[in-house]
């Protein structure tokens, strides 16, 4: 007789909710450290190329062994806080003001199209300046919020109680934003757009400078306003930019803003290594290894001084390639045949994927069979 609980049937009840219970909580546990768009390694196999090995008393043959890797390279994007620093004043004049907010605009969409735009990745605040500053929008990652707000700022230099440019008033005013509001693994990144003329408050360069370091806020100075005194007010947005060599221009349009977002190219695996043994019949060719594909830098191969182990390494490998090494037999061409002995007894590979964890992969020995006829049925050394 088959005993049965009353509460058997309920089981797959309660670990559909444990996993949707977990499910949210992984989703409420806070933005993850960096956004790999990087495809993983895969190790498709580590071969012989042939299962027998010939073997005379004058002749010994050797065989391949080929380790196959594929993988896919890509970028990463960090989660990043951005606040927009948007001048108001009179020198940017209101046609300068409306050629901000078409920036503001396209760089809301490029993020949201991205699909960067998150509150578990980029988020963006709003603050606009004049003689003082007021922040105008606290750091979110919803879109429609975002142009809500771009599109209720108004041009304040026309007003004779906002006179003046105080630019260092908009970069502490975004300070404060970032300090109660920025996610810790978040970088801070403030865009500066202005004409870079201003008369009050302090350098706002030295204010920038003062703020970066590591886990400090990074600036880009984007460049807008009228033409005049084109080359000092251009100096000026240097000195604030860190996150780059140069300020950008506000004409160049959000395209190259938008790369301070990657880190560049990312490999599917780097600090590659690969320890392989072979079986005491064996040794590996002292000169007969090689790679191919995708990787970058020269593999470094170092072999042991018996010919029986080797170590692989590679900085780094983005999409599809093989490791080559050749094995001799060694061993003894008298007695019984065919037998089958270890290759490869055995072959560790570890690397780093590309959100930092180390891997490590273990192969299966690897055996082969000695014969002493290329054809027919082998027989005993004569």
């Amino acid at each position: 007789m088959q005993l049965t609980s009353p509460y058997t049937s309920r089981l797959p009840r309660f670990r559909a909710i444990l996993c949707a219970l977990a499910v949210l909580v992984l989703a409420l546990t806070g933005p993850r450290p960096w956004q790999v768009y990087a495809g993983p390694l895969s190790v498709t196999s580590l071969f012989a190329t042939s299962d027998t090995i010939f073997v005379s008393g004058e002749y010994s043959d050797s065989v391949q062994l080929i380790m196959s890797l594929s993988g896919e390279g890509g970028e990463r994007a960090y989660p990043v806080d951005v606040m927009l620093v948007v001048d108001s004043s009179a020198g940017v004049t209101a046609e300068g003001f409306e050629e901000q907010r078409a920036f503001m605009n396209s760089f809301v969409d490029a993020l949201e199209e991205l699909g960067y735009l998150s509150p578990s990745e980029v988020r963006v605040g709003i603050v606009d300046f004049t003689r003082s500053a007021s922040l105008r929008q606290i750091l979110t990652g919803n879109p429609q919020t975002l142009r809500s707000a771009i599109q209720k700022l108004r041009f304040r230099g026309a007003s004779a109680r906002d006179w003046g440019s105080n630019m260092s008033a908009g970069i502490s005013r975004a300070s404060q934003e970032f300090s109660v509001r920025r996610r810790g693994v978040a970088r801070g990144l403030a865009i500066i757009l202005s004409d870079g003329d201003w008369n009050q408050g302090e350098d706002p360069a030295a204010l920038a400078e003062g703020m970066g370091g590591e886990g400090g806020i990074e600036f880009i100075g984007v460049l807008s306003g009228p033409s005049s005194n084109a080359d000092r007010r251009r100096d000026v947005m240097d000195d604030i930019t860190t996150r780059a060599e140069t300020s950008y221009d506000i004409t160049d349009g959000v395209s190259p803003v938008m790369n301070v977002f990657f880190a560049g190219a990312v490999a599917a695996a780097t600090n590659l290594r690969l320890v392989m043994s072979v079986g005491n019949d064996f040794q590996f060719s002292s000169d007969e290894f090689f790679g191919d594909g995708s990787m970058a830098g020269f593999p470094q191969i170092t072999r042991s001084s018996d010919g029986r182990s080797i170590v692989w390494t590679q900085e780094s490998f983005d999409s599809s390639g093989s490791l080559y090494s050749r094995v001799y037999y060694r061993g003894p061409t008298t007695g019984k045949f065919p037998r089958t002995v270890p290759l490869a007894k055995s072959a560790v590979l570890t690397y780093v994927d590309p959100d930092g964890i180390k891997r490590t992969v273990k192969f299966a020995k690897i055996n082969v069979t000695l014969v002493t006829e290329f054809f027919g049925t082998p027989g005993p050394v004569t």
